[in-house]
């Protein structure tokens, strides 16, 4: 039996079906079928049965809807602007502790490094309609001190703002009732821009709040590799320490105490290939050829998900602007010209 010879007009056809059924896919995680098919066109079950790849109709008619609501929704990244959000492992993960923390009344660290996604999945989980309970998000001020952090949260809970730092756990412990969740994101500004008595003082504060509040409800705190370095620098028994040495010693000894109420998420230093290539379905991009993979995937590794989204969106529009079409090798073509590589 003879091999059949496929054509090059057959070969684009079936690259053009795999991106729009993993553009589909990748709508899915984060839509109802409901959405998707409104976006497409199709009724609910065909947006699942093109999924799960058992449709049994016109598949062709099918496609070509999925390719103009593709298109469509692309138009956001020719003109520059973000797309929606993409879940990768690392924001299932994160997302995922969210949830055990909130239906635990629990603390949970989410520690990783930098431009990973931390925030937006944080974000996303907190804007869930289907939560058990409500939740408030906060980012660490800069040069943190006790007074900032507690206004911010009082804020975020709908309560009157207060100095008095004992009145605010008051206050936030009444408020707080079964099924809430305390988000605290960016706690590393702590260790970089608070003197180091108002970084103690904040950390003390936070373990008091949330013991008021841990049979209630739950809290996470968002940080950077720093806390690990931070909590390891203790003292053995006996070593003299210069006065900087003992307020070091002492802030590692606030957060040994107050880690150990709660689970530890180390999160990977960066995405992997899946997750990457995750993001380049939602920018309705293909896998990239052999010869292309290691570049784009440790370009991403490097750059991060904000970085590499943001130059997904330079090179979708300077394709568009040139009357090119958005390709894997038009990115590569844009980051390296970023780049200053060519």
């Amino acid at each position: 039996m003879k091999n059949e010879i496929i054509t090059k007009d057959q070969q684009e056809e079936i690259l053009l079906r795999e991106v729009n059924l993993a553009w589909l896919r990748e709508q899915l995680k984060t839509a109802s079928a409901a959405k998707v098919a409104e976006q497409t066109g199709l009724t609910a079950t065909t947006v699942l049965k093109l999924k799960n790849g058992n449709f049994e109709g016109n598949l062709t008619a099918a496609i070509a809807k999925v390719e103009e609501a593709r298109q469509r929704y692309l138009e956001a990244v020719l003109s520059g602007k973000r797309i929606g959000f993409i879940e990768t492992e690392i924001a299932r993960r994160i997302m995922t502790a969210c949830k055990m923390a909130q239906r635990d009344a629990s603390l949970t660290w989410v520690v990783g490094r930098t431009q990973i996604g931390k925030t937006e999945a944080l974000e996303q989980y907190k804007s869930r309609p289907e939560l058990p309970g409500r939740v408030i998000m906060v980012r660490m001020p800069t040069a943190p001190t006790v007074s900032k952090l507690s206004r911010r949260l009082l804020a975020a809970a709908g309560l009157p703002g207060t100095w008095d730092a004992s009145a605010a756990i008051d206050a936030l412990a009444d408020w707080a009732r079964p099924g809430d969740l305390f988000i605290i994101d960016e706690a590393h500004q702590t260790f970089t821009t608070a003197g180091r008595l108002d970084c103690c003082r904040v950390w003390e504060h936070l373990r008091e709040l949330y013991d008021c509040i841990k049979n209630r409800a739950g809290m996470v705190i968002a940080t950077t590799e720093i806390f690990t370095t931070r909590m390891a620098a203790g003292y053995k028994a006996g070593q003299q320490l210069s006065p900087m040495e003992s307020k070091a010693a002492e802030l590692a000894g606030i957060l040994s105490q107050f880690e150990r109420r709660g689970e530890i998420l180390n999160l990977p230093d960066c995405m992997d290939t899946a997750d990457v290539l995750r993001v380049l379905a939602a920018y309705g991009l293909p896998s990239p050829a052999a010869k292309d993979l290691d570049y784009v995937v440790v370009t991403a590794q490097e750059q991060g998900i904000g970085r590499f989204t943001r130059r997904l969106r330079f090179a979708a529009w300077a394709a568009a602007r040139d009357g090119k079409s958005f390709t894997i090798a038009s990115f590569i073509g844009a980051n390296k010209r970023l780049d200053g590589l060519v």
